[in-house]
């Protein structure tokens, strides 16, 4: 049977393990790798879609995700009806088409279930990834990028999550440090994309983009 190891380097006690009987002794990576990716991976969605649904209302509409493009127009002083103002509504409209491809029961909403069990299956596939979730990501980043200059300002994503979606501000500045992890004040396009690949895919919970959407 094999043997695992618990405690202090100073006072190791062998123990005999057997994932049927000692499933909390894992030690291994490997071993519970699939609840392991469930319960991350999944706690991180419900997290993205507690913080869509404002209103709490249990579902995910394209009114509710429009008028978190008119709040964050506004706080830019985006003149309404102005190029700039169409561009951001249509990275809007380009992320709720995206969005409403996880309605499965054709209701009109998202509910969280369609919304976890849609994302987590998209996420899986490399296809189905670059034409959703990597293209929504580009299009968040756009949105943020205010200035045109190719890089996600600290301010920039700060500003987009805070009141674009409604995280504490606090709480996005912390979010910012984690992922920028050399402490450039930005995050380019390929580093932004690296952190969204990591909230979706990845199962180390010290990973830096676990923070994409704020404390999880």
């Amino acid at each position: 049977m094999p043997r695992l190891t618990r405690g202090t380097s100073a006072g190791r006690k062998a123990i005999d393990y057997h994932p049927a009987q000692y499933c909390g002794y894992c030690l291994s990576q490997r071993l519970c790798r699939e609840d392991a990716m469930s319960d991350l991976i999944e706690r991180k969605l419900h997290h993205v879609f507690d913080v869509l649904d404002i209103e709490g209302s249990g579902a995910l509409t394209a009114d509710s995700i429009l008028n978190a493009a008119e709040r964050y127009t506004r706080f830019r002083g985006v003149t309404p009806g102005s190029d700039r103002a169409e561009r951001l509504y249509e990275s809007i409209r380009e992320y709720w088409s995206a969005m409403a491809g996880l309605d499965t029961d054709g209701d009109g909403k998202v509910s969280r279930q369609e919304f976890t069990t849609g994302l987590v299956a998209v996420a899986s596939d490399p296809g189905m990834y670059e034409k959703s979730i990597e293209t929504t990501a580009d299009t968040f980043f756009d949105l943020a990028d205010m200035d045109g200059n190719g890089r996600l300002d600290r301010d920039e994503y700060v500003d987009l999550y805070s009141v674009g979606v409604g995280i504490g501000r606090s709480d996005t500045i912390r979010a910012f440090a984690r992922m920028d992890v050399h402490a450039k004040g930005y995050l380019t396009r390929e580093e932004w994309r690296g952190a969204v690949a990591e909230f979706y895919q990845s199962t180390d919970p010290d990973a830096p983009g676990n923070w994409l959407w704020g404390p999880y």
